[in-house]
């Protein structure tokens, strides 16, 4: 290479991105879409396919305004689209000295043209990363982000009008990003203990029971729904419960109760929810219904009378990981932590060659964010003229918190004005069937991502396959074709439902019994960490309330408190206590990381507040040890 800036430029990307580096290297074109011009100032501007990629009144100038209303904030995340001639670059840089700044250029043509010609020195800063590609990005949001990060796009007016496409592509890959750590956070930090126990507590279970590979192709060449709550269901429950005999329904959880309730027996409900939820199913006959759970599912599902009970082991939950090993599972099964993705799956391995999609909108159409009937019913999505954004709300809080946890009561209150506040903190946009844009949440636009590669996936292994998306109105999901319901199953005959076979997952007694053996061991070791910890804060806290001062024993008793918590939260032998310890970590670090030595009120208090934590882990792990050992004395008989 004879450019030696050039050179210099790409050394540099190849430290972060050496597939970024060779495509610039790589990167041949014949004919140039690039001009140099000058500014009414004098400055050299850009001129991509005929526009100037920066203000001709004044290139610095405009980079300078731009910049003045970024700020150094904690945990905020710039991403600037468009490099151009580096000018926002460098003044965004200059300001932002320890947050990341993230340059995405959709043009690879600029990005060789401008780093062949000059050394943009805020490149070269640790904190500034340069892209080129959509899933790079998601990438660099991902790994940059958490609970608190603030998302900001910067980018100047010409950018914007001359990558219309791009600017739209590149706020919702963003938006999506950033809903997906939140995705992950909700499943790691939050749920992922209660749904390891559930797993223990349910193995036994399991093991005598069918799995869904069990089933393949069964129904090859019929036609499925996957039944979701979105505000579509509503508008086509007439025509579902008018057609039933026409498809195999395969319907979620949360729209389980508004179905029933209209008329229609879903043949397969799913339900993949770790926390407890079972007043759903309270009053409601599922007798005649099979039912699809994960093995981390509540594990008071495992006992509802249902047609059957079939497991969906998937491969990519990092809870089933070894469980799959103990059962010598060796496919492909999925899971993307959305129940409407599992039923979708189950109708694919059932060898449906018609799959439709209903109720799933993903989008908050017309204001209303779910379906009439589902527990969320009341929840509505409205453009807040104060505030300038769409905001979610309940119409009638009280019926709206009775529905979602089944009770009212002061603390079902505060849950349900959290969970609003929650969903009012991930509200984005996205492209809808009409080619306008509707109000979503971030997990939403993820969810579009995930079935738009599914479908991808399902036409390369059975192209002849039809997709159907019948949620109309709703969000635009390529890959699925947009058909109302009605013509959907227009001509369709009625489909012969079948009675599936008892069968159970098999599997090798002496290797389940190693993979229940090393846990156990793992959770005993765990498990006297645990005690340690809750003794010494015990005995901190009855000196402290005896003697109402800080003594040399409640000193004693604290480093030996720090010195148990230290081996606790360090305790990681595999992925698995790494589970427990996400959730538990999350809530002790803040704790002990306070400054106990203020006063003896705050030191009882934050104590207080972690022998609460320690006594939930020590019940939680003796539930676990003892699910294991029923399942080991089961196996063993």
């Amino acid at each position: 290479m004879e450019n030696k800036v050039l050179e210099e430029n790409i050394d540099l990307i190849k430290k972060y991105d050496s597939n970024l580096a060779n495509k610039i290297l790589m990167f041949k074109e014949e004919k140039s879409n690039l001009e140099i011009c000058k500014t009414q100032e004098g400055e050299y501007n850009l001129v991509y396919r005929g526009c100037c990629l920066h203000s001709q009144k004044g290139a610095i100038k405009e980079a300078k305004d731009i910049a003045s209303k970024v700020d150094e904030e904690e945990n905020s995340i710039r991403v600037i689209f468009g490099l151009g001639l580096g000018f926002v670059v460098e003044e965004i840089s200059n300001k932002i000295k320890k947050s990341k700044i993230i340059v995405y250029e959709p043009a690879l043509d600029i990005i060789h043209y401008v780093l062949s010609i000059a050394k943009i020195d805020s490149l070269y800063k640790n904190n500034v990363f340069l892209c080129n590609d959509k899933e790079t990005l998601a990438e660099y949001v991902l790994e940059n982000t958490d609970n608190k990060s603030k998302m900001k796009l910067i980018y100047t007016k010409s950018y914007k009008e001359i990558f219309p496409n791009e600017f739209s592509e590149i706020l919702q890959t963003i938006q999506t990003s950033q809903g997906q750590h939140s995705a992950n956070v909700n499943t790691v930090i939050k749920k992922a203990p209660q749904a390891l126990n559930n797993t223990y507590a349910n193995l036994k279970k399991v093991l005598n029971l069918p799995y869904i590979m069990q089933y393949k192709d069964i129904y090859k060449g019929k036609t499925a729904l996957i039944i979701s709550a979105g505000p579509s269901l509503k508008d086509n429950i007439e025509t579902i419960k008018n057609n039933k005999d026409k498809f195999v329904i395969f319907c979620v959880n949360v729209a389980m109760e508004y179905v029933i309730n209209s008329g229609i027996e879903p043949d397969f409900i799913i339900d993949i929810e770790a926390a407890g939820a079972d007043y759903q199913y309270k009053d409601i006959d599922i007798s005649n219904s099979y039912l699809i759970l994960e093995p981390f599912s509540h594990y008071l599902k495992y006992d509802i009378q249902a047609k059957k009970v079939i497991t969906y082991i998937s491969k990519n939950n990092f809870l089933n990981g070894w469980l799959r090993s103990g059962l010598e599972i060796d496919d492909n099964l999925e899971t993307m932590g959305t129940v409407s993705y599992t039923a979708l799956d189950c109708a694919y391995i059932m060898g449906f060659d018609k799959i439709i999609l209903i109720g799933q909108d993903l989008a908050y159409k017309d204001g209303q964010c779910y379906a009439k009937g589902s527990r969320y019913e009341d929840l509505e999505c409205v453009f807040d003229e104060k505030q300038n954004k769409y905001v979610i709300q309940a119409r009638d809080f009280e019926k709206y918190a009775q529905k979602l946890l089944g009770k009212t009561s002061d603390a079902v209150f505060k849950y349900a004005k959290k969970y609003i506040a929650n969903l009012n903190k991930n509200i984005y946009t996205i492209k809808s069937q009409n080619n306008t844009y509707l109000p979503t949440q971030a997990g939403y636009a993820l969810f579009v991502e995930w079935f738009e590669k599914v479908a991808q996936r399902y036409k390369k292994e059975k192209p002849d396959i039809k997709l159907i998306n019948s949620s109309t109105g709703g969000a635009q999901i390529n890959g699925f074709e947009n058909v109302c319901l009605s013509d959907a199953v227009k001509n369709s005959e009625k489909i012969e439902k079948y009675e599936l076979s008892n069968c159970t997952v098999k599997y090798r007694k002496e290797i389940m019994l190693n993979k229940i053996k090393e846990h156990l061991e793992g959770l005993y070791v765990y498990d006297n960490y645990a005690k340690d910890v809750q003794k010494y804060c015990e005995k901190f806290l009855n000196e402290l309330k005896t003697k109402k001062v800080i003594t040399s024993n409640a000193l004693k008793y604290m480093k030996k408190h720090n010195d148990s918590l230290n081996m606790l939260l360090n305790y990681q032998k595999n992925q698995d206590w790494r589970i427990y310890l996400a959730r538990f970590s999350y809530l002790i670090l803040p704790l002990i990381e306070e400054d106990f030595s203020k006063d003896i009120t705050t030191t009882k208090e934050t104590m207080e507040k972690l022998l609460k934590i320690y006594n939930n882990i020590v019940k939680t792990n003796e539930f676990a040890i003892q699910k294991l050992t029923d399942c080991e004395s089961f196996i063993l008989q």
